[in-house]
């Protein structure tokens, strides 16, 4: 998946990439962009970049209106760690750059720069009440100056002092003026360490634990650059406790927390491996949140997740239901980086192990959100993760592994039991591993019990509910039953999506794939159920035929879709419905009748149904093909063939699919 402005942008800006930003600055003149109420100029200087700052600064403090983007989770977290008491000014309004030097406590840089700018009254008096907020002082204006009285003296500036008697004077004042989130009084203590005060967390320092560590609430850590070994002792974070951004490496630790995350940012050489964390989770937030870490950039390997307690999501103040509220099990968004001076580094989440016991979700309708068991958004790769237990939620989407997989999704096992109950204004989604995929999910697991009441138009599938990629070598087992009005309904999938760009058209597929799931709904309206996939959409598309010479001679009409190829399907469907097949529920008319997606790989000819197996002899394998958006018409039995179980098992699809599988 292509990377966003918003992403290209700030990780340009995290950096310091003068190259990258330049190019962008090509593109998009993006000094007059801000990502949610950040200008660019105001997340230079938040994330010091001092390259950018060097070559930018004069332009940009010029620029009072902005082209708004998106506002990324991380920025957020970095900034309210900065702001502390002063975030309270910031819920709806812009942050400045000179606000954003004033809560960085840059006063010297401040002074300097406000001449070259105009500020309103307004940012004046933010101006204002962030230096009484911060330090119970004030601020005047003067012309073009700005008077700004003296402040206590920083940390960095206390170091200067190296008489003993000066030195105690205001290591004294340090401890009663600064709250628990600033570690300026940290004693280092490399090696060995029995309690927090002895890690200094921003040093590259290797700690190791000789006794449990208690963490207070609300306890708060800008950056984690030390590396801490922990031989199996715990580290019990307090409510709203946070380690901020890590970039060293956690090994053997055992973490216990109420639900906060504990990072909220893996770098890309940060390093978790071997560590166990038991959430008993009490959590009620209206932004995007994880277990572990809200964004990941670097290694997470090998980790125990065990989860109970309840999450509750609230509806942003306005919010009318167009963004999304997303939660992982472990990881928030597993993300990538990506620059032209470097190659793309892949987040990894791998190894993992995640328990879900009596863990419940309640969201507002208007938070619209999801719930991923190993991670929200994919980005990177996941990898040989396990799933269990039990999962039940009000009015919020649930998947068993990922919510959304733009990379790699390979070798995920889910056993875990998902119910969701919702109102009238929801229209639910449940599937045992992920809900859209756009590009490689393969050797997949689901074996557990989808439970789904709810109204309106509901999607569930033993694999992946909406698939606009390829989905490989995949196995599903359990019962899937469904209450709604309308719905899609599939063994793996429930619904092949086409969606184009102007280069390119994606569509899903099923193939090499089992699914031994038993299917019973109650549906008022229409339902699409399929023992493989629900519903194939087809795409029209123009392909315009060129000459000898490159000029266009004339367009052709051509259809495009999914499809399900060497599957099988060896569960049940239970029931009256509208349209259900034993391989697909309804396909489009014309892939189904020309069988083929209308290119060529090599020598090969891409088919959109082949290959398939079922055993159930009371239904057809096609259910309908869908003529127009309301005319459906009944299909003859190709691309699949009616078999017994052992008759199948027999085959050499079935033997190679158990095989990838290793079942």
């Amino acid at each position: 998946m292509a990377q966003t402005i918003e992403e290209k942008l700030l990780r340009a800006i995290e950096y310091d990439d003068t190259i990258a930003f330049g190019t962008l600055m090509d593109e998009t003149e993006c000094g007059r962009i801000r990502l949610g109420r950040f200008p660019v100029l105001s997340l230079m200087y938040l994330y010091n970049s001092r390259r950018l700052i060097s070559a930018y600064e004069r332009e940009f403090l010029e620029i009072s209106s902005w082209k708004v983007l998106g506002e990324p989770s991380r920025i957020v977290n970095r900034f309210a760690v900065k702001a502390g008491k002063c975030l309270r000014l910031y819920f709806d309004k812009v942050v400045s750059p000179l606000e954003m030097l004033l809560v960085l406590d840059k006063t010297k840089r401040l002074k300097k720069v406000y001449p070259y700018t105009r500020p309103t009254d307004e940012i004046k008096n933010r101006l204002q009440s962030i230096y009484f907020i911060k330090y119970s002082l004030g601020i005047s204006f003067n012309g073009d100056g700005i008077i700004i009285d003296r402040r206590p003296l920083s940390a960095k500036e206390k170091k200067r002092f190296t008489a003993i008697a000066v030195g105690c004077f205001f290591a004294a004042a340090a401890v009663v003026a600064t709250p628990i989130s600033i570690s300026s009084y940290v004693k280092k203590h490399a090696g060995d360490v029995t309690q927090l005060n002895q890690i200094d967390f921003a040093a590259t320092t290797t700690y190791t634990l000789k006794r449990d560590i208690a963490i207070p609430d609300n306890y708060r850590v800008t950056d984690m650059s030390c590396s801490i070994v922990g031989n199996g002792h715990k580290i019990i974070l307090g409510k709203n406790a946070s380690l901020g951004e890590l970039s060293g490496r956690v090994s053997g630790v055992a973490f216990q927390t109420s639900g906060t995350p504990i990072f909220t940012v893996c770098a890309e050489n940060a390093t978790l491996s071997d560590i166990t964390v038991k959430v008993n989770a009490d959590v009620e937030t209206d932004d995007n949140s994880a277990f572990v870490a809200i964004t990941n950039y670097g290694t997470i390997d090998g980790i125990t997740v065990n989860v109970d307690g309840h999450v509750s999501a609230v509806a942003q103040d306005g919010a009318d239901g167009s963004t999304e509220l997303i939660f992982g099990g472990v990881v928030m968004h597993n993300a990538y980086t990506y620059g032209p001076a470097m190659p793309t580094v892949y987040g990894t989440v791998k190894n993992c192990s995640v328990t879900y016991t009596g863990f419940t979700l309640s969201g507002e309708t208007y938070a619209n959100a999801t719930f991923g068991g190993v991670v929200g958004v994919n980005n990177g790769v996941v990898q040989d993760c396990n799933v269990s237990g039990s999962i039940t939620a009000d009015t919020f989407d649930l998947a068993g592994a990922c919510y959304a997989n733009y990379n790699e999704l390979i070798g995920i096992v889910s056993e875990t039991d998902l119910s969701q109950t919702s109102g009238e204004e929801w229209n639910p989604i449940v599937s045992g591993i992920a809900i859209d995929n756009t590009t490689r999910l393969e050797r997949c697991v689901y074996a557990g019990d989808i439970t789904v009441a709810g109204q309106n138009t509901a999607l569930c599938s033993g694999i992946i509910a909406r698939t606009y990629g390829s989905n490989i070598y995949c196995y599903s087992s359990g019962n899937i039953s469904v209450t709604a009005d309308d719905a899609y309904i599939g063994g793996i999938y429930a619904i092949s999506q086409v969606v184009s760009n102007n280069y390119s058209v994606y569509f899903g597929v099923a193939d090499h794939c089992i699914s031994e799931v038993n299917i019973t709904a109650a549906v008022e309206d229409t339902s699409y159920v399929g023992g493989i996939g629900g519903y194939v959409q087809e795409g029209e598309f123009y392909q315009i035929v060129y000459d000898d010479y490159g000029w266009p001679l004339t367009q052709l009409l051509v259809y495009l879709g999914g499809g399900v190829t060497d599957c099988i399907f060896m569960g049940t469907v239970n029931g009256g419905y509208n349209y259900a097949g034993n391989i697909v529920g309804v396909c489009g008319a014309n892939i189904y009748e020309k069988n083929s997606n209308s290119y060529t790989s090599g020598e090969t000819k891409s088919r959109n149904f082949d290959g398939n197996y079922y055993t159930d002899d009371s239904r057809p394998a096609f259910g309908a093909v869908a003529v127009s958006e309301t005319q459906f018409s009944q299909v003859r039995g190709k691309g699949a063939t009616q078999s017994t179980e052992s008759g199948i098992k027999n085959t050499d699809t079935y033997k190679d699919i158990v095989d990838k599988l290793g079942l």
